[in-house]
């Protein structure tokens, strides 16, 4: 049974050869500051009964207060080797009883069992130009399925309209959306490093380009001109894999570009041009709404059901084309919703160009 006294756990370790009281007392120093620690005990064991040991378990428990200030033994100064003593013979004493804490295993492997992404992507280092509603609603999706290492850039800041479409909240607001997304994201597992620069791409200091250049896989979720311009622009280093997710009017098409090594925006433009104008023609007479009373500027119409349904197909399709296609180059497809009196029947396919 697991051991119920310290002198139990000392006699368990003895027989693995492992000396407790001299690792202890090579870290007590570090210990003795009035407050009681952790201390785990790591025990391999296996994923089934009978077989070889295939992970290390940790199991807590929580150590008394040790020695500290005037607290030593009778007879010897308020140093370690009285502090010791003093441990050994009231403290940490045979009969103690352990105060094991409720542990469980927090691996990324063991988080998650329940649906994760290959290998392949949560291994790489992503960054994400543009934090509206695709772009936030893409790196959420991108850490609950594993990735870890995440770059956010946008110089937007977060407004009541966006809650409409966006994975922040009421506590977010008039905050940076980059910022906010990823003290978001940084919550969301404990192995995820997500990083926020809060500006517009390219940025200017260096530290940023630099956080910039150490991302494998370059997303942009901007649906902007201006910004895949600057990307044959910017002195990118190693070869990268650069993909652009836009949206269709009402959200109701998922154009998604794929190169690697270098981004040529006139071959972005010429592969997207020619659905541009389908889309130009077939809303011609659609009239944008308008976000307030005045002369306000008219914003992009698109349910947020319709964008997290495209994201969620731009994920896989961008986890295909990295694992499948690592040696293709300027590779577009387009995912269009079908709807029939007004009810959505299905998602396809609809090129690849």
């Amino acid at each position: 049974q697991t051991p119920q006294t310290f002198g139990e756990l000392r006699e368990c370790c003895l027989m693995q050869g492992v000396d407790l009281d001299k690792l202890l007392e090579q870290n007590s120093k570090k210990l003795r500051d009035k407050e009681r620690h952790l201390l785990l005990i790591g025990f391999p064991i296996p994923a089934f009964h009978g077989e070889k040991p295939s992970r290390m378990h940790w199991q807590a428990l929580k150590l008394p207060t040790l020695s500290y200030g005037k607290k030593t033994q009778k007879g010897f100064r308020p140093n370690e080797q009285g502090y010791r003593l003093r441990d050994r013979r009231d403290v940490l004493k045979d009969d103690l009883r352990l105060d094991w804490i409720r542990s469980e295993n927090w691996d990324s492997e063991q988080l998650s069992t329940r649906g994760r992404f290959r290998f392949e992507l949560t291994q790489k280092r992503i960054l994400i130009v543009g934090a509206g509603a695709l772009g936030s609603t893409i790196a959420e999706m991108l850490v609950r399925g594993g990735c870890s290492h995440i770059t956010v850039i946008d110089a937007d800041l977060l407004k009541v309209g966006n809650l409409a479409r966006h994975t922040l909240t009421l506590n977010d607001l008039d905050q940076y959306k980059s910022r906010a997304i990823t003290a978001r994201l940084n919550i969301a597992s404990p192995q995820v490093r997500a990083v926020a620069i809060c500006g517009e791409f390219p940025p200017k200091e260096p530290v940023d380009k630099e956080a910039c250049n150490d991302c494998d896989v370059i997303l942009d979720c901007t649906g902007s001109d201006e910004v895949l311009q600057s990307f044959d622009k910017f002195p990118w280093e190693n070869n990268k894999a650069f993909y652009s997710l836009s949206l269709g009017y009402g959200a109701k098409r998922l154009f998604c570009f794929y190169t690697r090594g270098k981004f040529t925006h006139s071959i972005f433009r010429s592969m997207l041009q020619p659905w541009l104008e389908l889309e130009r023609s077939e809303n011609s007479d659609a009239v944008m709404p308008m976000e307030g009373i005045g002369c306000w500027h008219p914003v992009f119409p698109a349910r947020n059901d319709d964008i997290w349904l495209l994201a969620s197909l731009g994920i896989k399709w961008l986890e295909a084309s990295l694992l499948d296609g690592l040696s293709k180059e300027n590779q577009m497809a387009i995912f269009e919703q079908e709807y029939e009196n007004g009810l959505f029947t299905g998602v396809h396919l609809r090129t690849l160009l």
